[in-house]
């Protein structure tokens, strides 16, 4: 097979396949399309399967992730064997998926934690309610009590450069990690083509000025987040926007969960995202087949 890079350009041609199989973001197209030059991936199109690689982050060349489009999962699977010819490692394996693979294929399968994705029911983000929330109203209260005249505002390719500036101007990569930068750096690039890639995302102002934003994608019965970013001296931003998301997708579109992607190992954000008393955790693995 003939892989080639993924780039901007091909978003339209592999938009049709990316429909967040099994509710992972790894199968989005803002999953793909944000982490194409971190991971390497690459892609082919052949008989109307859509089969994608990264580089492999266990010393091996490469990893295959889940073919996707026509046919069963088994098939299209057989044929990427047929393909590799030798031997063939998966990444990125939702849980839900082994069952099937099993029913054909010997494989060995090990778990990857620090990439399972969180995943809450849609209407306990909405509306938080319980006495496990209490912190998070708490800090939307003062939000609200802070910034009486807040607007939510609908990202759109009109307004999105306009964000994209506020991003390079007031969220520095000053002290940041590695992989906190090339997100940044890839955030802007996101909302410099908004267009392009058919997601959802809204702004939380205060007097013109943009406390936070969040951008996602609707897939099926399912919010995933991508990106969510905010001021810290807008004290209760990152909880209003976050939960106002959950309760605008929920009202626009039924989704029935929020899948807030993964911790990348990282305690920080494992904190904040346990947080929100995650319903389940999207396991995925990697699989070397014999």
């Amino acid at each position: 097979m003939d892989f080639k890079q993924i780039t901007l350009s091909d978003v339209g041609t592999l938009r049709p396949y990316l429909h967040a199989q099994y509710r992972s973001c790894d199968y989005s197209v803002l999953g793909v399309f944000m982490w194409a030059d971190r991971f390497g991936y690459e892609y082919k199109i052949e008989d109307g399967v859509l089969f994608m690689r990264e580089r492999s982050r266990h010393g091996g060349e490469y990893d295959y992730l889940l073919p996707l489009g026509e046919g069963s999962l088994c098939d299209r699977v057989r044929a990427l064997r047929e393909a590799v010819g030798g031997r063939l490692t998966m990444s990125l394996v939702p849980e839900d998926a082994l069952g099937e693979l099993r029913q054909e294929f010997d494989f060995t399968a090990a778990e990857e934690p620090d990439i399972a994705d969180y995943m809450y029911k849609a209407e306990d983000l909405a509306y938080l309610a319980g006495k496990k929330y209490s912190k998070k109203r708490n800090l939307i209260h003062q939000f609200e009590k802070l910034y009486p005249d807040y607007t939510l505002e609908t990202i759109t390719a009109e307004n999105a450069h306009r964000i994209a500036e506020c991003c390079a101007h007031d969220w520095s990569d000053a002290g940041l990690s590695e992989l906190a930068m090339y997100e940044n750096d890839h955030t802007r690039e996101v909302l410099e083509d908004f267009a392009a890639y058919g997601c959802t995302g809204y702004a939380l102002l205060t007097d013109g000025e943009v406390a936070a934003f969040c951008i996602g994608e609707v897939m099926g019965d399912t919010l995933i987040v991508h990106i969510e970013k905010g001021k810290r001296e807008y004290k209760g931003a990152f909880q209003m926007i976050n939960c106002l998301f959950a309760k605008t997708e929920l009202e626009k579109c039924g989704i029935r969960y929020v899948n807030r992607e993964d911790d990348v190992g990282d305690e920080g954000l494992r904190q904040a995202k346990q947080s929100y008393f995650p319903e389940y955790m999207l396991k995925k693995f990697r699989l070397e087949y014999e």
